[in-house]
């Protein structure tokens, strides 16, 4: 991938691209298609000028992985959970990137946290929480279960699980007021 300036980044499948405040947007992960070699670096595309720019982290990075959930938190941070590893070992990690400080948290999340996965989306609902549906287990089956991860308060929360198993989907958060007209256009069937 290269913009106008700056670096270029290596071509990856399974990255996280997720836009803050600052006009830029940030690439974490992913896996090198023909090698399958898997990153664990992040870098960051300023806008404006369509230029790559690789941070290097002040801490410790997450292990290197692809397929994972990644979204904006207040404060010029991202969150990152779970995906795979090369070996195709899944993580249900959490980490927190903060573009500011150009460091990595891991954070311990209390709660019931689901079985590590990859493919699943994760669609913030708000500048702190996360929904997780699907994906795909260490065992190769397809998940069905659903979970906010909430971060100001450190802790998963459960949700009703889907009538299908879904890997691999897209999700987004539409304004409540929107709904209305989805329902006119389109019939929703959820069980």
């Amino acid at each position: 991938m290269q913009a106008t300036g700056g670096q270029q980044v290596r071509s990856r499948a399974g990255a996280s691209l997720t836009a803050l405040d600052d006009g830029c947007a940030y690439l974490f992960g992913g896996q090198e298609p023909s090698t399958g070699a898997c990153f664990s670096d992040v870098w960051r595309l300023d806008t404006a000028v369509w230029s790559w720019t690789r941070l290097q982290p002040r801490s410790g990075a997450p292990p290197p992985r692809h397929s994972h959930c990644a979204g904006r938190l207040t404060n010029g941070c991202i969150v990152v959970y779970g995906g795979a590893s090369q070996s195709n070992s899944m993580f249900g990690d959490v980490w927190v990137f903060n573009v500011t400080t150009v460091e990595w948290k891991r954070i311990d999340v209390a709660g019931n946290a689901p079985t590590p996965r990859e493919m699943a989306t994760g669609t913030m609902l708000d500048d702190a929480r996360m929904l997780v549906v699907g994906g795909r287990a260490q065992d190769g089956s397809t998940l069905r279960d659903v979970a906010v991860l909430d971060m100001a308060r450190e802790s998963w929360r459960a949700q009703p699980p889907l009538c299908h198993a879904c890997c691999a989907h897209s999700a987004t958060l539409l304004p409540r007021d929107s709904m209305s007209e989805v329902r006119a256009c389109a019939h929703l069937k959820w069980g």
